[in-house]
């Protein structure tokens, strides 16, 4: 009759199942550290991948409140002018560059191609705003010296108008002196409206109030006969179509300048907000990460107390 293996063993000596039994516990031994290994290296990978996890969160985040920065600085300066600003809005666009060229470094696949579309839009919205700026320049430099200085000189000859007129008892001219500098005077009025709103209707308004002064120059200089009075009246509508013209420039440039507002700032700004990779699904399996890498380190607990 054939005896079964286990029986076999069981009847030799006991010297013979004493190291059998050494022999299975070393193999149990032997089994229980090699999980133990393997559950180290996973919790060891799982905490790793959480800290990459974070870090690349926690870089998302700070594009994202250096991107709010900028564009505010951006509307600062665009109100204020203020260098300052300026040099603000070129500090932050630098850190963004450099923040989104390190997350772009360490992302991969779609998220690394997310990356470099946000670096473009931020070039493009940083070219843009230079673009802006240059305009914005341009429009103070026409306001503070061709028109300032166009207004001031048709001030200056109304006045020696006006001085010979009531010099020489001619009151009607006077008259029509005083109603030039009127118009002149609602004229500056409603252009300093219009730069500091903007607003198409406002332009509007400030074209009629100069197309005004043509009206009652023309008035003026048809009545003046002293030879005196030509030289000045000459000037004076010389003066008025190079003011016109000036006006009607800076219109342009502040046209331009709110097409750049809208289609490169606002725009821009909103493609690279879209472009960001979404913080919120990242958090969430961050969490899960998390909480698998805590089992681990609780399963591999787990192996080191039974080994003791």
């Amino acid at each position: 009759m054939r005896v079964p293996l286990i029986s076999r063993v069981l009847q030799g000596s006991i010297a013979r199942r004493i190291a059998l039994a050494f022999a299975c516990i070393l193999m149990i031994l032997v089994f229980l550290a090699g999980g133990a290994t393997v559950g180290l290296d996973q919790f060891v990978n799982k905490l790793a991948a959480s800290q990459a996890i974070a870090e690349d969160l926690r870089l998302v985040s700070t594009i994202d409140r250096q991107m709010e920065g900028l564009q505010r600085y951006v509307r600062e300066y665009l109100g204020t002018g203020a260098a300052e600003t300026l040099t603000k809005v070129e500090a932050a666009h630098n850190e963004i560059k450099k923040n989104i060229g390190v997350a772009g470094q360490r992302a991969s696949g779609d998220r690394a191609a997310r990356f470099a579309d946000m670096e473009k839009a931020a070039e493009s919205y940083h070219r843009g705003f230079e673009e802006i700026v240059a305009v914005t320049r341009k429009r103070n430099e026409l306001v503070s010296h061709r028109l300032t200085e166009l207004a001031e000189t048709m001030r200056v000859k109304l006045g020696e108008i006006n001085q010979v007129a009531y010099g020489g008892g001619d009151f009607e001219n006077a008259y029509y002196v005083s109603s030039v500098q009127e118009k002149l005077f609602v004229a500056l009025a409603q252009i300093t409206r219009y730069l500091d709103t903007s607003d198409d209707a406002a332009a509007a308004v400030a074209g009629s109030a100069i197309k005004d002064i043509y009206r009652v120059a023309t008035d003026l200089v048809s009545k003046v006969n002293d030879a005196s009075l030509q030289k000045p009246a000459a000037e004076l509508m010389k003066a008025l179509p190079v003011y016109e013209a000036t006006y009607k420039e800076i219109v342009e440039l502040v046209k331009n300048r709110n097409v750049l507002n809208s289609e490169v700032l606002d725009r821009g700004g909103a493609e690279i907000t879209r472009l960001s990779p979404p913080r919120r699904p990242r958090c969430y399996r961050m969490r899960s990460t998390f909480r698998s890498t805590i089992s681990s380190g609780q399963a591999l607990w787990s192996y080191w107390s039974d080994l003791h």
